[in-house]
């Protein structure tokens, strides 16, 4: 039997053993049976290493004045340790096979701070991720505020992120693709009005791929010559639209990669737009907008129809088609700035200009989609889209 040694001081190295290893030497890893009643420390440990078989090595000034719990009943020897430990401030470790009890790290309570301390057991957190468009997505990418979620949401991000809704589309309807992002901070773009082409321009930067263009998370910077895209354009119906998600600025997600600039994410309608709740099997959109006589500048027809319907719970189907025709640009003839700023010499002498030429668009835009939900966010899309 090993009797405790109690020591005036003791420098002790080794490796500190967490509460629930198992010890080093036969004896600790094996169960024994306790029956050590609440006492004073010293008294305890006595009788700790009478019935572990175990030499324990302390410090008489450390253990002065601390009681024990006691601890009762067949247990290894570390989990006997602990409990005749608990509440005493001191912990233990293993030193060259002995146990060698100091000072527990130094705790809030013991610092000063009254507060209490309370000791909770198992807990489980569970959260749900936003659905829909709305919301951020599992890569880091900016939501779109869809149905299920509020365009406020992208104030959680700590980046420059702007959302340009549908409510925020129809109110200003969009003569050209360049005026959905009219009004967004740092942002413009290069805008040829005989083109329905767009290029974006995020604080300064654009081309050369310096920003990421996309539809529905895919790139679409169209390269018009050899020189790695030099005049990266792309192609968008605003009438085929829910969204427009900004992030300005380079990011580290798989769609900030090698932009430095930043991204601008067209988010196109799907059937979650068209279908009124889950309850909805078929459901169709029809818009329209015209101008009305002289007053209509140009704009002979914007509209688009739209068509979804759910087969089971979990595959959906949508059909879009969208057709805008818009005349050519009238200057006007009222005013100091109207015909006589638009004159100029030709071959004829003196022409007066009224209307400005090739500035028409005749656009039509298709958009499929076919959606299977697998189950536990995973969703397989097919997307076939077409301008002309």
């Amino acid at each position: 039997m090993l009797a405790i040694s109690l020591l005036a001081s003791v420098a002790a190295v080794g490796i500190m053993a967490p509460h629930a290893a198992q010890a080093q030497t036969g004896g600790e890893a094996a169960t024994h049976d306790f029956n050590i009643p609440a006492r004073t420390l010293s008294e305890a440990l006595a009788d700790f290493g009478r019935q572990s078989g175990m030499q324990v090595n302390v410090d008489a000034d450390e253990i002065r004045d601390r009681a024990s719990p006691g601890v009762s009943g067949r247990m290894s020897s570390d989990q006997a340790l602990n409990r005749l430990l608990a509440g005493t401030g001191l912990t233990w470790r293993l030193n060259n096979g002995f146990v060698t009890l100091q000072p527990a790290p130094q705790t809030a309570q013991a610092s000063g701070d009254t507060r209490s301390t309370v000791n909770l057991g198992s807990l489980r957190v569970e959260g749900q991720q936003s659905g829909g468009n709305g919301g951020f997505g599992r890569d880091g990418s900016v939501g779109t505020g869809g149905a299920a979620g509020g365009a406020d949401e992208i104030f959680a991000a700590p980046r420059a992120v702007s959302v340009v809704t549908r409510e925020e589309m129809d109110r200003t309807p969009a003569r050209h693709a360049a005026d959905l992002i009219a009004e967004v901070p740092g942002v413009t773009s290069a805008v040829n009005r005989l083109n329905p082409g767009l290029s974006v321009n995020i604080r300064g930067m654009q081309d050369f791929g310096r920003v990421n263009m996309m539809i529905d998370g895919m790139r679409q910077n169209f390269v018009q010559n050899g020189h790695q895209g030099r005049n990266g354009q792309m192609y968008v119906d605003p009438e085929l639209l829910t969204a427009v998600a900004i992030e300005r600025g380079p990011r580290s997600n798989v769609y900030g990669m090698g932009a430095i600039a930043g991204s601008v994410d067209f988010k196109t309608i799907g059937p979650e737009d068209i279908l009124n709740g889950e309850s909805d099997r078929i459901g169709a959109r029809l818009r329209a907008t015209t101008g009305l006589g002289g007053e209509g500048n140009g704009v002979n027809f914007l509209g688009s129809a739209a068509i979804a319907g759910r087969l089971t719970d979990n595959i959906e189907l949508m059909a879009a088609y969208s057709r805008r025709d818009i005349g050519d640009y009238d200057v006007g003839t009222k005013g100091d700035d109207g015909l006589a700023n638009f004159t100029f010499t030709g071959a004829d002498g003196l022409e007066t200009i009224s209307r400005i030429k090739y500035a028409s668009q005749l656009q039509e835009s298709a958009l499929i989609k076919a959606r299977w939900t697998l189950g536990d966010g995973h969703v397989v899309q097919l997307l076939i889209s077409t301008e002309k």
